[in-house]
């Protein structure tokens, strides 16, 4: 699977998660690595992120710089 195709999997997969806002989140996927930047909420917000894009098919290391806001 593309880099794109992959993106556009994980971007569908957040439609089943409307607890987890993508506004203020970037995602690029690059050789099957997903990468996360931006600000979230918290940390459990985080960590649940970084899990839903990893169980997308066709991720294989998800690196996850999202900052959470104090």
């Amino acid at each position: 699977m593309s880099d794109p195709g992959i993106r556009a999997r994980i971007q569908a997969e957040f439609k089943s998660h409307p607890e987890l806002s993508l506004r203020f989140l970037q995602i690029d996927v690059h050789m099957r690595v997903a990468y996360l930047a931006g600000i979230v909420e918290s940390d459990e917000m985080k960590r649940k992120i970084g899990q839903v894009v990893g169980s997308v098919a066709g991720v294989r290391v998800v690196i996850n710089n999202l900052l959470v806001q104090d």
